[in-house]
């Protein structure tokens, strides 16, 4: 369980991240923004493939496993997340030069690690097409909650050092943010109506069990408060008090972690994805 949440929080942080700097202008946060969070989003996948939460990688049993099996995507998102290292691997060797091809091309691959790693978990759910696409949407969901909040604090953080930046980098990591937020807590409400045969909505949030207080823990401090949080973080951007801005968000990526590992718990005790 231990290196399954590392797997998950590494990988997590390290695609959402490169989601949140591919929305920004290379002319207008410089190389040095955008090869410090590269490198950064580097470490973090190579750490996580270190971690290895399904075993040993044997890539070429993908071409003999039934994409059902659980063993498909395990492997798939090996496969995935490595290529998204190399691909970042490149993209610092020769940047700034092929900077859109290469940062979008590890995203993307990201994605698809995000999806596989998301997916390894239907054989033990009784799910069909909608409950499935709805086990990818959280993952990539959850990505862009974790990648997003540390995206926005390094860009805020950019403004402490350089303060003849334009606000709009700044402006649209925390909109991405806040969006993140936006769609993760529906993502969560779409899950009490979808997978209801795993266990009951009503006995999750009516009951006074374990679960159903880590459940109100996770709605609450990584759900409600980090929104309240991000519509703080916007405002404080728009009158350009950037530092305040940083500082709030300080406290958002503690808040959103907390939330994200209490929801990785409730889908390991509830098999419900959260």
């Amino acid at each position: 369980m231990f290196k399954t949440l590392v797997f998950f929080l590494l990988t997590h942080f390290s695609v959402g991240l490169l989601f949140t700097i591919a929305l920004i202008s290379l002319h207008e946060m410089g190389t040095s923004f955008f090869r410090l969070n590269s490198w950064l989003s580097l470490f973090f996948i190579s750490l996580a493939l270190l971690v290895q939460p399904f075993g040993p990688p044997r890539i070429f049993t993908l071409l003999s496993t039934p994409e059902w099996e659980p063993l498909f995507w395990r492997q798939l998102s090996y496969l995935s997340f490595g290529l998204s290292v190399l691909f970042l691997l490149f993209y610092n060797l020769i940047h700034p030069k092929g900077h859109k091809l290469f940062l979008r091309t590890a995203l993307v691959l990201g994605l698809f690690g995000i999806g596989a790693t998301s997916l390894v978990s239907t054989a033990e759910l009784p799910t069909h097409g909608a409950q499935l696409a709805l086990l990818v949407i959280q993952g990539v969901t959850s990505s862009m909650v974790l990648g997003s909040v540390l995206g926005a604090m390094i860009t805020g953080h950019w403004y402490l050092v350089q303060h003849d930046l334009s606000l709009t980098p700044l402006l649209s990591s925390s909109k991405f943010y806040l969006f993140s937020m936006g769609v993760r807590t529906a993502a969560v409400l779409a899950t009490l109506l979808l997978f209801q045969n795993a266990i009951p909505p009503l006995n999750l949030v009516n009951g006074m069990g374990f679960v159903s207080i880590v459940f109100w823990f996770r709605v609450g401090i990584g759900l409600v408060v980090p929104l309240i949080f991000g519509m703080m973080v916007l405002s404080s951007v728009r009158i350009r008090s950037t530092q305040s801005a940083t500082g709030i968000l300080y406290a958002t990526i503690v808040l959103v972690l907390v939330g994200e590992v209490s929801a990785k718990f409730l889908s390991m005790t509830t098999g419900m994805p959260f």
